[in-house]
């Protein structure tokens, strides 16, 4: 039975294929440069965690000695596959002094570290949602406060604060306090989430409520179900793949995107594979041959001469229309040629109108179903009888609009 985590979901729901490759199929990433931000965050978070294995036991720590846990953990981490590492020297000085200056400020704002108990370090856990679907992951530290109050904290090295509309982690910290939930729950009146950015000194702390963790498990189940069931249609059809020359990505879509960049299966996603194979000749006619890559190049030039002169015939379109609709002509005549003039209605939200038209939607109960107020949704539901004609034409505006329609040769030429 697959074990799943935030971030294998968060791997998914970016690219289905990438997942599918290693956790479905089991490959590993090729061997990549090591990541001075992973080097950074893993000597922070290792340096924390000896910090709070003393506090936990009542031990003192001074700053020197919370930097000196970091320098180990640093160099620790520089002398494993040290042939991996291939930046400058300048580079790791940098990402070291901020590891340092993250932690000098934190020592600053936290200590003498007593306004809590630590109950967890870095302690690895599982969630069961169903039966057969589980979560790990490892929470960095979970505190007991006053009166029943338990915290979740993770710590950051971000240098980017995640945006309100892609803030995953907290749906993270929702997930940590399922588990929470599931082992404390009798022993808790509050669950609190704390993320600390340690790049820019703040700490967001909320409380996790009941109706956000029921959202989170629903999520994360859904997701897991429909992995689940991607999975079993794999494994059932695998053979028949084989037999036809399918692959892996009839199942699980892959999807494009600024991640691409950075994903280690790039050379064999169907959407990339290509831009980074050979090149090979095809015979276009006798005497005539070129390479794939060379009339891709050729095609998308065409390709961008077309929507130039797309542009310009809506240009002589308009001008046209607008000199036949002024003088009265149906049709306009030159040389062998005809073409004829045409109108067509459009419809637009009344802007002068849009309050009244919410305050309408509202009272007829549709407002959440046309929430952006999309003049085409709106138009539809009128032109079907969904929506009470009388009621809603006063709120669109109709405009016509002259165009030319397709030339044609004169008639009798």
């Amino acid at each position: 039975m697959p074990k799943y985590s935030h971030s294998q979901i968060q791997n998914y729901q970016t690219c289905q294929l990438r997942y599918a490759y290693q956790y479905v199929e089991g490959m590993k990433p090729p061997q990549e440069e090591t990541s001075l931000h992973l080097l950074l965050w893993s000597a922070v978070h290792s340096a924390l965690e000896q910090l709070y294995k003393q506090v936990r036991v009542y031990q003192q720590v001074e700053k020197t000695d919370l930097l000196t846990y970091f320098r180990n953990a640093w160099e620790e981490q520089l002398s494993i596959d040290s042939d991996q590492w291939v930046v400058y020297e300048h580079d790791r000085q940098v990402f070291y002094d901020r590891g340092v200056h993250y932690l000098e400020r934190y020592y600053e704002t936290y200590s003498p570290f007593n306004q809590w108990i630590v109950m967890w370090i870095e302690q690895r856990v599982n969630l069961q949602l169903e039966e057969k679907i589980s979560f790990g992951w490892i929470i960095d530290r979970l505190d007991k406060e006053k009166d029943g109050v338990v915290s979740i904290v993770d710590y950051k090295t971000n240098t980017k604060y995640p945006k309100d509309g892609h803030d995953t982690i907290k749906d993270q910290i929702a997930l940590y306090g399922l588990w929470v939930k599931q082992d404390y729950g009798s022993k808790l009146t509050k669950l609190i989430g704390k993320v600390i950015y340690l790049h820019f000194e703040d700490e967001f702390s909320r409380e996790i409520t009941e109706e956000e963790l029921e959202r989170v498990r629903e999520k994360y189940l859904a997701v897991s179900k429909e992995i689940e069931e991607k999975r079993s249609e794999y494994a059932r059809y695998q053979w028949l793949f084989v037999q036809e020359g399918k692959s892996l990505f009839e199942i699980f879509r892959p999807t494009q995107g600024g991640h691409c960049e950075r994903c280690p299966f790039k050379q064999i996603c169907p959407l990339w594979s290509h831009d980074l194979a050979d090149d090979q000749s095809v015979e276009l006619w006798e005497m005539q041959s070129s390479t794939i890559k060379k009339l891709v190049d050729s095609y998308g030039e065409i390709y961008t001469k077309m929507k130039e002169l797309e542009s310009e015939k809506k240009v002589y379109s308009k001008l046209l229309a607008e000199y036949a609709h002024k003088h009265g002509y149906k049709k306009l005549y030159w040389t062998n040629r005809q073409v004829p003039v045409q109108t067509k209605t459009s419809r637009s939200i009344d802007k002068h109108q849009e309050d009244l038209l919410i305050v309408q939607l509202e009272k007829d109960n549709m407002y959440q179903e046309l929430q952006s107020i999309s003049s085409a949704k709106l138009s539809s539901k009128i032109n079907k009888w969904e929506l009470d004609e009388e009621t809603y034409k006063q709120f669109v505006e109709k405009k016509q609009t002259a165009y030319c329609s397709v030339p044609k040769k004169k008639k009798g030429e």
